[in-house]
């Protein structure tokens, strides 16, 4: 949500009256966070959303949830033959990984919650139209594609359901 892509979302969201629980990975809000002191706006520092147990706690941590929207991630560009492992498994743990983790926890949450729910993770449209230099990120990418596939078919007897929202390079 800290992002200029969070960060619009949160603003859309608060627009149209929503309640916004917002994980942040910095151990400090940033200064740059302007909508962490909106009323309707709870950030919580020290989240890092590829980390399972930190994931757990922090939807354990929110309210009856209804909605999750997923979509924190990160970008980089390298010719495959440059890229090492520790790049690619980088991008695979900042968009698939924490897609994983925060649709499980989400699930989870809105089962407790008793309501079902939606579920929205972003992905990129380089997915459908792959680019040179980006095999770690659209790999990644397609990930988040493929999760929310697969978890539309499984939470909407739950009455969860899910969707992929892909814009321009978005994470």
């Amino acid at each position: 949500g800290g992002g200029a892509l969070g960060a619009s979302v949160v603003e859309t969201l608060l627009a149209r009256g929503a309640i916004c629980h917002v994980p942040m990975r910095e151990r400090e809000l940033p200064p740059s966070f302007a909508l962490a002191s909106h009323e309707r706006v709870s950030a919580t520092a020290g989240v890092d959303l590829t980390e399972e147990d930190a994931v757990a706690s922090y939807y354990d941590s929110l309210p009856p949830l209804w909605g999750s929207i997923h979509l924190a991630g990160g970008f980089a560009m390298g010719a495959v033959a440059e890229t090492s492992l520790d790049q690619f498994q980088r991008m695979w743990n900042l968009n698939a990984v924490t897609c994983f983790l925060s649709c499980r926890e989400a699930v989870r949450a809105c089962k407790r919650a008793g309501a079902g729910g939606r579920i929205v993770n972003v992905a990129a449209r380089v997915i459908a139209q792959p680019a040179a230099h980006m095999v770690a990120y659209t790999a990644s990418k397609a990930g988040v594609a493929a999760i929310t596939q697969a978890l539309a078919a499984e939470v909407i007897a739950d009455g969860i359901r899910s969707r992929l929202a892909a814009g321009e390079f978005a994470s």
